[in-house]
């Protein structure tokens, strides 16, 4: 019994004294060497090291040092509250330095020690059994501290700078106690290929890795492995790789035999199956760049199996991604899932929560030239998730709470979130991963990537392929891309979600695409202020196809419970003062009507009515743009009512609805919109088709029509009816139809209408397709405009006539003023007669319209019958009429100012009537006719047979004034077979033959000039110019029998008549000297010359030469230009009336002042047309007209005293007013005489006087 008690003592004494601990006190750098680099080294179990010094240098040294199969070792500086520094360089290019390694040792820590310039080569015995299987590490791979399958290690207050390679690999920490706390990170030396495998050029590694693989020691691992990183800090780190593609671009199978890759900061790696999890928290990631991740990467080469990453507290900012990145994304944090070996399907993973990252904050720099400097960022900057494959029966959450982004950026999509699943995973039944966004804060994401102004086409957070990404509450404002963008997903939104102020392309909110967006109660979702470019002011869904079943509607709600009536439902959406460029200010939901619900808890879910979950609110309604708008269902026609309140829409399937006439290059406008499934417009792209006539029977020919690639697509509105212009060509110029159809797209037309294409109309070539300018046109006036839309060429001069000359195209450069309108700058050609005046037709506009008639007095042409043949007897009787009154009276223009007046009525007819014959008014039309009449004309339409033609009339305009000379020289005969007659007449029969041969002289001139006048009209036949005849465009100049006829008669006349009288009344006071004139004409020359002062007969003749060149200058510039046209006739018109006011050639003083004034009223009436020329206001026409009517009141006036004359009272007073004259005249003269008779005698001396 004593033996037993005696060996028991002594074990026990033997246990204690083997348990110890042993302390040892480091005050040397030989010293630390061999306690931890050393083969020999004293480390036992229950070994303390206290680092006495406050600096060691291990600068001659090399290599990297183990410490293994040790339990319970501590390191730790003995200065309190500072650290004890281990330098391991020399200089900061040295390549050979130390490192530390711990195999199997359990309990290890490490206190308040700071290693600066440290990182080697990990030796095999350093990574034992851990590069037994895939994935491996790089040859030559270095560290600055590794842990090989410790056990509860606890590192306090470490830091760690410009390290070389991973500043902390751990490898499989076994335990749940291990803790890494107020760890620094800094510097991690890049050091090119002197770092780097010679043969791969890859460096090795940065920040802190942990890795967790299956080996042999973890095979029966029992208890999970759980590692704690907290208060820690990893800043300014940089891990580059070359030469490896994209990660997410290499297949699975080979990603699997990759070395171990790391990020900039923190890397985590999970390939086993025992349980294991990383924590940290309170941690800070700033200016960590990396190939594959920038602040941090988790590989999961399990599918996520037995494997978990919490993120508490997390503030990671400054991410960079580098420009030779091995990935396409990842500044913040990068999550790739891989299964690289068989899932143990019969066993429970532990952590349902692979992922959970809970109050953080990831952010950008928020520096616009940051974002321009890293534009190779394709995707998300601040979280990547790649989920190629998982493991696991049951559903695996990745968790984001709490979790705040800000100044995220990327170039193609998910600038804060990118999360990627794989279409396998999406399918499967066994294993599936959900993702929960809970109380997510994001502000400004896609900073600077502004491609379209303010909106970006680069969302924020982006879902492909997951059948489960929930909203849960959170706010997101002032973003400049849409929020959420979810690609063959299905988003839930639940809880208490806020969208403010963003801005995107399509939908700035919610953007999806093949994906469903899932109301879950209880929801509260605000949109406010949000603003589209394009479509959807806050929410965009299109899923056409849908997703999974046809016509499910992409707006779906989940309800908890059975509900009877859409408004129990406790899901509210609130849209207030959203915008949206095309359709839909708040929402685009394509399909949103007529589709069925995925969640049959609705009585009737396949009629659920939007508006009860919804209310909307806008300050100002945007454009009028519908709040909820879906997308297009049909292309259907559209028309206005006729006071254009009500819009009338008409749908047809496979119906021609209507008939448009075109020609080639021609634009058509055809009214359409856009309905959708409820018969709401909406707005849609328009794709415009032609095809061959589809009703006709005949066998398929080529369609010569076609549509430019460009204008195929048209936009239409979402608001009212949308004209939409197409161009349609033709390849031939000829009539051509076809079948015109307009659908949306990748649908089957849903509206048509025949289309007739016809040849290019008169002044319109065919040309590439489209009907352009006559060569003719474009030859003769370089800056013409033609517009086949409207079929209308410009009018370069006002004047100008254009239209059909014998079946092509006619053009001059002048048409007479009466016959072509004024002020026109485009013809349309379909109708050139619109050139015309009303009744006018043909070329020159000179031809009568059909069942019209040249009438007599005006240029106009009305409908008249043979009957007003009889209106010959009316000219006959008024010839004789006129005859007897300038005999009785007599008028003659020897008689008062009636030469004055006539010649100001003759300067009227050749320069500002046909102004005047162009407006109406009877103020006007009363002037009209007081100058006709003095001109020996009408003034007013007057018919004289049906069909006559300008031919015609021209010719029958000579016969009234030698009518007039038949009339008088007849009864000059007769007076001198009739001695009472001859005694009433004799004094004034010649002059008033010589009168009527002055009033005949302007109208005679005048038509002589219309009979020789001519206009050359340039065609586009093989004619080329051809001349026609001034009066009718019809007649070719000299080559009709007619105008050959009168064109004889006008040389005759101006031979015999015109030139003779101008030079009898010029030169007629020296042609009296020939005894033969004197005899025969001296009473015929004194008619003209009497008036005026001995000598200055010739003025008459003068007069007559100036009203010859004012019909001159009509004649030539009639229809060019009329301004100057009545400058060229003011100049001689002032002159002459300047000299006649200086020469003073009358008889009589009041003759001389009364014709002046006629003289300066005519000068004013052209000043006046030049006016009216300029700015076409009608009150010049109106002073024109006064002016002329004052003319005619003063020859009334005139005739007025000729007839007072002829009256026995008038004579009588007369007399006696003229004997009671003389008598006071002679009384006055003998006083005269008389009074000077006396004045002379008083002046006498007496003596005189008396003798």
């Amino acid at each position: 019994m004593k033996f037993c008690f005696a060996l028991s003592v002594l074990l026990v004494a033997n246990i204690a004294l083997s348990s110890a601990a042993t302390d040892h006190y480091i005050s040397s750098n030989e010293e630390l060497w061999h306690y931890l680099c050393s083969s020999d080294s004293p480390v036992q179990d229950n070994t303390t090291l206290y680092l006495t010094k406050g600096t060691y240098e291990l600068k001659n040294t090399a290599g990297f040092c183990i410490l293994r199969d040790v339990q319970k070792l501590k390191i730790q500086s003995l200065r309190t509250g500072q650290t004890s520094l281990i330098t391991c360089l020399s200089t900061i290019r040295d390549i050979s330095t130390v490192g530390f390694g711990f195999v199997n040792v359990t309990g290890i820590e490490l206190h308040n020690i700071k290693f600066k310039g440290c990182g080697a080569i990990l030796t095999l015995e350093a990574i034992e059994q851990m590069n037994e299987t895939h994935p491996y590490f790089f040859y030559e791979q270095k560290a600055t501290l590794a842990f090989n399958h410790c056990k509860d290690m606890n590192l306090v207050n470490i830091i760690i700078h410009y390290y070389i390679g991973y500043a902390v690999l751990l490898m499989n920490p076994l335990g749940t106690s291990n803790g890494i706390r107020g760890m620094s990170i800094m510097y991690g030396i890049f050091i090119s290929r002197s770092s780097c495998h010679s043969g791969t050029n890859i460096c090795s590694g940065s920040g802190l890795m942990c890795l967790f693989k299956d080996t042999n020691t973890t095979f029966e691992l029992a208890t999970p492995s759980e590692v704690s990183f907290t208060n820690s800090a990893v800043r300014m780190n940089a891990n580059i790789i070359h030469n490896i593609p994209p990660l997410n671009l290499i297949p699975h199978h080979q990603f699997c035999r990759l070395p171990l890759l790391g990020s900039g900061g923190i890397t985590i790696i999970f390939n086993q199956t025992f349980g294991a999890s990383f924590t940290s928290t309170d941690t800070i990631l700033d200016v960590c760049a990396g190939s594959i991740a920038g602040s941090s990467l988790i590989l999961y080469y399990n599918g996520m199996f037995n494997s978990r990453v919490s993120f508490f507290s997390i503030d990671a900012f400054n991410l960079i991604h580098m420009p030779d990145s091995l990935q396409e994304g990842g500044n913040g944090i990068a999550v790739y899932s891989f299964l690289c070996g068989q899932c143990p399907v019969t066993e429970t993973s532990l952590y349902k929560t692979p992922l959970l990252i809970k109050d953080s904050f990831v952010r950008g720099t928020g520096s616009y030239d940051a974002v321009i400097k890293r534009s190779h960022t394709k995707y998300s900057s601040n979280l990547f998730l790649n989920i190629f494959e998982a493991c696991g029966p049951s559903k695996l959450l990745i968790i984001l709470e709490r979790v705040r982004f800000r100044w995220s950026y990327a170039s193609v999509s998910g600038s804060a979130t990118y999360a990627f699943i794989s279409h396998k995973l999406k399918d499967s039944t066994s294993a599936s991963v959900s993702l929960v966004f809970s109380k997510i804060l994001a502000r400004e994401c896609a900073k600077g990537n502004n491609i379209y102004g303010i909106y970006s086409n680069v969302p924020c957070f982006t879902f492909i392929n997951w059948n489960n990404v929930t909203i849960s509450g959170g706010r997101f404002w002032e973003n400049n891309a849409p929020v959420i963008a979810a690609y063959n997903s299905e988003v839930y939104l639940t809880g208490a979600v806020s969208f403010e102020r963003n801005k995107g392309v399509n939908g700035p909110a919610v953007y999806l695409q093949s994906s469903y967006l899932v109301l879950q109660e209880p929801l509260n979702a605000s949109f406010i202020r949000n603003a589209a470019l394009l479509y959807g002011g806050a929410v965009y869904a299109h899923n056409i196809p849908a997703p999974v079943t046809h016509q499910r509607c992409a707006l779906q709600v989940k309800p908890i419970h059975q509900y009877t009536n859409d408004t129990e439902l406790n899901i509210n959406l609130h849209f207030m003062d959203n915008k949206a460029g095309l359709a839909g200010v708040s929402m685009y939901i394509v399909p949103l009507y007529n589709c069925s619900q995925i969640f049959p808890s609705l009585t009737n879910p396949s009629r659920f009515n939007w508006s009860s979950i919804t209310t909307f609110k806008a300050r100002n309604p945007f454009k009028g743009l519908q709040e909820i708008s879906s997308g297009p269902f049909k292309i259907c026609s559209c028309s206005y009512s006729n006071d254009a309140t009500s819009l009338k829409i008409s749908c047809s399937y496979n119906e021609v609805s209507s008939i448009i006439h075109s020609y080639p290059g021609m634009m058509i406008s055809v009214p359409l919109c856009a309905v959708d499934s409820s018969g709401s417009i909406v707005y849609s792209a328009a794709v415009a088709s032609i095809n061959n006539d589809k009703l006709t029977k005949k066998s398929p020919i080529q369609n010569d029509l076609y549509l430019l690639h460009h204008q195929t697509l048209s936009p239409l509105s979402g608001q009212d009816c949308t004209y939409v212009s197409y161009n349609v060509y033709s390849r031939s110029n000829t009539l051509r139809h076809s079948l015109f159809s307009v659908a949306i797209p990748f649908s089957s037309p849903s509206w048509s209408a025949y289309l007739f294409v016809h040849p290019c109309p008169l002044g319109f070539v065919l040309n590439q397709g489209e009907c352009i300018c006559d060569p003719l046109l474009t030859g003769l006036i370089p800056n013409i405009h033609c517009n086949i839309s409207n079929t209308s060429i410009s009018l370069v001069t006002d004047g100008q006539w254009m239209g059909n000359a014998s079946n092509s195209l006619g053009l001059s450069f002048v048409c007479p003023p009466t016959n072509c309108q004024r002020g026109l700058s485009y013809l349309n050609m379909t109708d050139p007669s619109s050139l015309c005046t009303d009744t006018k037709e043909g070329v020159l506009c000179s031809q009568c319209r059909i069942g019209l008639s040249v009438v007599f007095g005006t240029s106009q042409c009305l409908e008249c019958s043979s009957i007003w043949l009889l209106s010959l007897f009316g000219y006959a009787l008024s010839g004789i009429v006129l005859v007897a009154i300038m005999l009785y009276l007599p008028l003659t223009i020897s008689e008062g100012p009636l030469a004055g007046i006539i010649i100001a009525m003759n300067i009227t007819a050749a320069s500002t009537f046909d102004l005047q014959e162009e407006r109406q008014g009877w103020f006007l039309y009363v002037v009209r006719v007081c100058v006709s009449v003095v001109n020996l004309s009408l003034g007013f339409p007057l018919c004289f047979y049906d069909g006559m033609t300008p031919l015609i009339k021209t010719g029958l305009l000579f016969a009234y004034p030698i009518y007039l000379w038949i009339l008088i020289i007849g009864f000059i005969i007769f007076s001198h077979f009739s001695t009472r007659v001859s005694n009433k007449t004799a004094m004034h029969s010649v002059q008033v033959l010589a009168s009527l041969m002055y009033l005949s002289f302007s109208k005679i001139l005048m038509t002589i000039i219309d009979i020789i006048a001519y206009i050359p009209v340039h065609t586009s036949s093989s004619s080329g110019t051809v001349i026609v005849w001034y009066g009718d465009g019809s007649v070719l100049y000299l080559s009709n029998n007619g105008h050959i006829l009168l064109f004889t008669f006008s040389l005759l006349a101006l031979l015999l008549y015109i030139f003779p009288f101008i030079v009898f009344v010029t030169f007629g006071q020296w042609l009296l000297r020939v005894s033969l004139i004197n005899k025969y004409m001296r009473q015929y020359i004194e008619a003209f010359q009497g008036p005026y002062k001995h000598g200055k007969g010739y003025w008459f003749g003068l007069r007559v030469i100036l009203v010859s060149y004012v019909y001159m200058m009509w004649s030539l510039l009639r229809g060019y230009s009329l301004i100057s046209m009545l400058f060229l006739q003011f100049i001689p018109i002032l002159l002459f009336c300047v000299s006649q006011s200086l020469f003073r050639p009358f008889r009589s003083k009041v003759l001389n002042g009364m014709d002046t004034i006629c003289l300066l009223l005519s000068t004013l009436q052209i000043v006046l047309g030049i006016s009216f020329a300029r700015s076409s206001a009608n009150y010049y026409l109106y002073c024109i007209g006064f002016i002329n009517n004052v003319l005619f009141l003063a020859l009334m006036g005139t005739c007025l005293v000729q007839l007072l004359k002829k009256s026995r009272f008038a004579s009588w007073i007369l007399l006696n007013y003229s004997t009671k004259k003389h008598v006071k005249c002679r009384q006055e003269k003998d006083d005269d005489e008389t009074d000077e008779a006396r004045r002379l005698l008083a002046d006498l001396p007496d003596e005189e006087w008396l003798n």
